[in-house]
């Protein structure tokens, strides 16, 4: 039965005309919008149970609420392996070490580079590089302890806990700040992953882009898909398309037969690393190049500071790999 049929037999059961159930479900959404918009950045579990809703779920507007008052960083800086997090008068960056910066104040806090950085609840989370151990490094006092004691690859923090992909298995794992072991929070193998509210957007190991809730239940929303970006819109790579995912349903190619890689999204712009240069996406189809890369250089990652646009470009050598930072202007 479509969803067409379901409504009808929802609103039939219900002793309403398909009509009023239009205005009921209207005004329904009405209500979710503003309870959402009028809690306060402080009250995480209104946003946490709110954010996942159907009808904001694709509102950039209030998708940004949401990461900035529940999130430890940006989804699209996670996404492209969070080497930099900046929280307030926070900023944490990765390079040959990693260093927290706090009122101009800069500290080393690890020897090692690390990814996935996340500032919350006045720690600083990383995954270390070298051994891909998740540390929580406590601002207050100074002090690193382990939080996750597994070989972790994309990490997220909530005010809630963990969420990170264990390279072993390839799930997804859920450690709540009020529990001492993890959960497995989806049972299949997945490659990268957002969170919104209590649940997550999912790219599974077999190129499947979808809706995964708490509960456990995945929504399937496209297939084929090699990569996704979600800066509260969703977009997808299939192949040498890009696509934006307006619902569950609706979906709208706005690059097509593109020679590049979908890196970043971020401030409202799709940027894709071509052979030579790195491009934005603007708002009629056309393309503006950003930067010009050197013969073999291959970006691997793209983060936005807020002042600019910092850009880690990986150079592979005869089997080497050399990293250096560009900075763009808005």
């Amino acid at each position: 039965m479509g969803i067409a049929g379901v409504i009808l037999l929802a609103a039939a059961a219900c002793g309403l005309s398909l009509g009023t159930y239009t205005l009921y479900q209207n005004h329904q959404n009405e209500e979710t919008r503003n309870a959402f918009f009028q809690a306060s950045p402080d009250e995480a579990d209104i946003l946490l149970s709110i954010s996942n809703h159907e009808d904001l779920l694709f509102d950039r507007e209030a998708y940004k609420k949401f990461e900035t008052s529940c999130l430890g960083n940006t989804n699209s800086n996670l996404l492209a392996s969070g080497i930099y997090a900046k929280k307030g008068n926070i900023v944490c960056t990765s390079g040959d070490g990693t260093t927290v910066t706090i009122d101009g104040q800069e500290k080393k806090i690890s020897d090692h580079p690390s990814s996935y950085l996340n500032v919350i609840n006045e720690s600083v989370f990383y995954r270390d590089d070298t051994d891909r151990k998740i540390y929580r490094y406590f601002i207050n006092d100074g002090t690193t302890e382990c939080a996750v004691n597994a070989n972790c690859g994309e990490t997220i923090v909530s005010v809630k806990g963990v969420y990170y992909i264990d390279y072993s298995t390839k799930k997804l794992f859920f450690l709540a700040f009020s529990d001492k072991e993890p959960k497995l929070f989806f049972s299949k193998r997945i490659s990268s992953f957002a969170v919104v509210g209590n649940s997550a957007f999912v790219l599974t190991e077999d190129n499947t882009f979808g809706f995964l809730r708490e509960s456990g239940s995945f929504t399937p929303i496209s297939t084929e898909v090699d990569r996704f970006f979600f800066d509260g819109s969703a977009h997808i790579q299939k192949g040498s398309n890009i696509y934006r995912i307006d619902s569950f349903t609706q979906s709208e190619c706005v690059a097509e037969d593109t020679d590049g890689v979908l890196i970043y999204e971020g401030s409202g712009y799709l940027y894709i690393a071509e052979k030579d240069s790195i491009t934005r996406l603007l708002d009629n189809g056309d393309t503006e190049k950003i930067c010009s890369l050197e013969e073999n250089e291959i970006v691997k990652t793209m983060i936005e500071t807020g002042s600019a646009y910092e850009i880690s470009l990986f150079v592979e050598k005869d089997g080497l790999y050399a990293k250096k930072m560009l900075s763009i202007k808005k």
